[in-house]
């Protein structure tokens, strides 16, 4: 299958991940979106182990349902499988996500439920430390290691969980295994 327009990698179907997102326009305003396409980071473990994972995000980073919004539906983000309001904070947020997906290595990922991992770094933003959830899914697709930014939202406070090791994660992935569990 050949590369269309809004493909960066040939992964055929994909289950419809975008890997080009379009910039948003607002009241003369323009959104860029481009941090968020499709790209690859190469890891290395502390035992030297090393990996190649094609990343794509989902719309969830930067676009929000929130009730607290006033006129959302004039900032509908249009998604065709699930159109939601643009949401400018998750959007200066998002700008943040491919370093944040890089330093995964030595990061403290933490099981976040169901098929998802996740992790929390703090961020400075107006002078206050902001805790920034990034959930994401790892998985093998035509023999290659795929993560999947499911969403990414700030928190007040991190979560204490206990540290799944992205390596760990992948290992498990390329050799066929059960992915880490949830510890109580």
């Amino acid at each position: 299958m050949a590369k269309n327009k809004y493909q960066i990698f040939n992964f055929g179907h994909d289950d419809g991940k975008v890997q080009i997102w379009k910039a948003y326009e607002k009241d003369g305003v323009t959104y860029e979106l481009n941090h968020l396409n499709a790209h690859e980071v190469d890891y290395t473990s502390k035992e030297g182990d090393k990996y190649r994972v094609y990343v794509t995000y989902s719309h969830h980073c930067f676009a929000k349902d929130d009730p607290s919004m006033e006129n959302q539906k004039g900032w509908l983000y249009a998604y065709d499988k699930d159109p939601r309001p643009f949401h400018v904070r998750r959007y200066e947020l998002s700008k943040n996500l491919p370093n944040v997906i890089e330093g995964l290595m030595s990061a403290h990922t933490f099981h976040a439920g169901g098929d998802s991992y996740a992790v929390c770094p703090a961020k400075l933003e107006n002078g206050e430390e902001v805790f920034y959830q990034v959930a994401f899914v790892v998985y093998r697709s035509n023999r290659k290691l795929r993560m999947h930014v499911k969403s990414a939202y700030p928190l007040d406070k991190r979560p204490k969980v206990k540290k799944v090791g992205l390596s760990n994660i992948l290992k498990a992935l390329l050799k066929g295994k059960p992915l880490p569990k949830r510890q109580a």
